[in-house]
């Protein structure tokens, strides 16, 4: 049997939607992160541009939004609207990277969940104004309609009976949702925030999707409508894959989208839709539950997850802190990592406009000490990346 390999090295949420909707890899596609590194440090999403203003149901507002101005390749969307110029194109997510990449260049909508505003919004880069069918989800506020439930356990029995892992599971507390059941996201901090890593996320977006449905009834001509359900994603990374939170979130699912078909079978008709279902990527257990239950011992994990090395956590300012250490051993005290940004170590305009040897010798002096990190297979530098990824 022969390996299989992907072509690049990074599958998040970014890379999987622009593949999944362009068939370009990272390196083709231009997308090659969630977010990135502004000069002073702060992160923000690799879609932001500056040009752009966020809109919701008021109007545009003061602050940057997102747009495809960095993709360098053509959309299934595009391809679309080439070949039926009338056709409606409708993109939606919690996130803004879920949705732009379905809505393509020039979109009928593209909405997103925006925490600042607690409801879905676009950019002045698709339009000036939110379609009225949206008006329920724009408005300022809209997500607290969906945040009047605790978080408690849909089938307390079905749940117990997955002889799930007990004890510490490495979970997280986001925006102080909390790390057991029950989550009560009207008490995160921000609530809006918290919001976004339970399953009522889902239900606000399905909503906002028969919303958008409907509308495409109305008129008779081609329709795309892609959807990313987005909780499941934090959910995961919140949690992790083996938690209760994640198979309670996975049968809430199910149960969401069996409704919201029926839903499409009683708008359009059985046989008067098509559906492609996917997922952009996977969640790894938490080395909490890998070295419980995985590692070391001699019970199998029932998912053929292998255990290699005993694992370890790694946090992007852990990366950014032995980087600049060995930067300052090699290049003298200075500023030369801007900070870490998942997978990569971003230096700064100082460090990458050091004459070559200089550059080189940090370089070299960066990835020996990223190398020898618990839980770091192999550091490369990415003007050095090899043709093909190393076992």
């Amino acid at each position: 049997a022969g390996v299989l390999r992907y072509p690049y090295a990074h599958n998040a949420t970014a890379m999987g939607h622009s593949a999944l909707f362009t068939g370009a890899v990272p390196h083709d596609s231009g997308i090659v992160a969630n977010g990135k590194l502004l000069e002073n440090g702060s992160y923000t999403s690799y879609l932001q541009d500056p040009a752009t203003r966020v809109v919701g149901g008021a109007g545009p507002a003061d602050r940057p939004s997102s747009s495809l101005a960095s993709l360098e390749v053509p959309t299934v969307a595009d391809a679309l609207l080439a070949d039926h110029h009338d056709a409606i194109v409708i993109a939606l997510s919690m996130k803004d990277r879920g949705a732009v990449f379905g809505g393509g260049r020039t979109p009928s909508a593209v909405l997103w969940f925006d925490a600042k505003s607690d409801a879905f919004v676009t950019s002045t880069a698709f339009a000036e104004r939110t379609p009225t069918w949206a008006d329920a989800f724009t408005g300022v506020g809209a997500g607290g309609r969906w945040r009047d439930k605790v978080w408690w356990p849909l089938d307390p029995r079905w749940l117990e009976a997955q002889s799930l892992p007990a004890g510490d599971l490495g979970q997280g507390d986001f925006h102080k949702l909390g790390r057991t059941f029950p989550h009560d996201a009207e008490r995160g901090e921000p609530a809006p925030r918290a919001f976004v890593a339970t399953p009522f996320a889902d239900s606000m977006l399905l909503g906002l999707a028969a919303a958008a449905s409907g509308q495409v009834a109305t008129e008779r001509r081609p329709a795309l409508l892609t959807v990313s359900l987005s909780a499941t994603d934090y959910i995961g990374h919140v949690f992790g894959p083996d938690a209760p939170e994640a198979w309670d979130q996975m049968l809430r699912l199910d149960r969401e989208l069996a409704r919201f078909l029926d839903h499409l079978d009683r708008t359009f008709g059985p046989e008067g839709y098509a559906v492609v279902l996917s997922s952009d990527h996977g969640v790894p257990p938490t080395p909490e539950v890998m070295k419980a239950r995985y590692c070391g011992v001699s019970t199998p994990d029932p998912y053929e997850r292998h255990c290699k090395a005993m694992p370890v956590r790694l946090f992007e300012s852990q990366l950014a802190r032995v980087a600049e250490a060995a930067a300052d051993r090699a290049a003298g005290e200075g500023t030369w990592v801007l900070g870490g940004n998942e997978p990569y170590v971003e230096l700064t305009p100082a460090a990458r406009g050091l004459p070559d040897a200089a550059r080189a010798a940090l370089l070299d002096a960066v990835l020996r000490a990223l190398d020898d990190l618990p839980g770091v297979q192999a550091a490369y530098a990415v003007e050095r990346l090899p043709a093909v990824c190393p076992d």
